[in-house]
């Protein structure tokens, strides 16, 4: 039943978000049609590389990991594992910033890059300030604050271009503010299951996390080429246009495969302690996911 609950829940909002994300879609295709399409879909596609930089395979294993742990180690976990975020959050924006170098977009592009590139990156930390609660399977206020922060962002966005005529890089300065609310959102989270977690940053740790952490990064980074290398191909060597259909087409289809993604996710935490706790259990449970 909870697991049910949960991937309503998690479903149900993400596809409020994403609703909210095909009106945006829709503005910006009255207002600046595909070529305004494809410039949104490229600098989010290159800002999604420093959230997949940011987080590699982070809320996977940190999901795994804490729901193994007893309530006396949680702390120390998770603030180790925050400090290894901090060192790959450093990476991902050096990693942004040589991209940029490299290909010189427009000041235009650089804004929108640079507004959601912030936005990108407080996701990534957001996901794993939300782990306590998602290990707890309370997923329905990580699933809310998901979706004030996209409503927030998409929300400015599209008034700003409708009723204001604002030129697309300026309005998606909305996305930074909206970032902050989710951080604050996230950091209030943490604080309610993990009054006592302080952020560590050790080296023996970070080699620690990183030993493992290889083997869920692989998958993060061969999920994202998948989806967002066309994205990003097509606008720098065919153009705008041409990015903007694909990326249309290619939301559908991740909105479809949402439901049995979140289900999975819904099921992670309670599989990730019976495995190690009652291997039976595990199997009829892993078997009826």
């Amino acid at each position: 039943m909870t697991r049910t609950r949960n991937t309503a829940w998690l479903t149900g909002c993400r596809i409020a978000g994403d609703l909210l994300n095909l009106l945006l879609f829709v503005v910006i295709s009255r207002q600046f049609g595909p070529a305004g399409v494809g410039a949104y879909s490229y600098s989010f596609a290159v800002a999604t590389f420093a959230f997949v930089i940011g987080c590699l395979g982070i809320e996977e294993y940190g999901l795994r990991q804490y729901a193994r742990l007893d309530s006396t180690e949680r702390p120390g976990f998770l603030g180790e594992l925050l400090g290894t975020q901090t060192l790959m959050v450093a990476a991902a924006v050096i990693g942004l910033a040589g991209y940029l170098a490299l290909t010189r977009p427009s000041p235009a592009t650089l804004i929108m890059i640079s507004a959601l590139g912030v936005y990108q990156i407080t996701a990534a930390i957001v996901a794993t300030l939300f782990i306590p609660a998602m290990a707890e399977q309370r997923m329905l206020w990580p699933a809310l604050a998901q979706l004030v922060a996209r409503a927030v962002a998409f929300a400015a966005a599209g008034c700003a271009i409708h009723f204001a005529h604002a030129p697309l890089a300026l309005a998606l300065l909305g996305f930074p503010p909206a970032a902050v609310i989710w951080l604050s959102l996230a950091i209030r989270s943490t604080r309610h299951y993990l009054p006592l977690m302080r952020l560590t940053v050790s080296w023996a740790g970070t080699r620690r996390i990183m030993a493992i952490l290889w083997s869920f990064a692989l998958l993060e980074i061969f999920a994202q080429l998948f989806s967002r290398v066309g994205v990003i191909v097509l606008a720098l060597s065919v153009g705008d246009a041409a990015a903007g259909l694909f990326a249309t087409g290619l939301r559908l289809i991740e909105v479809a495969l949402m439901p049995l993604s979140f289900l999975g996710v819904a099921a992670y935490p309670g599989l990730s302690r019976l495995f190690t706790s009652d291997v039976p259990v595990f199997r009829r449970s892993a078997v009826d996911l």
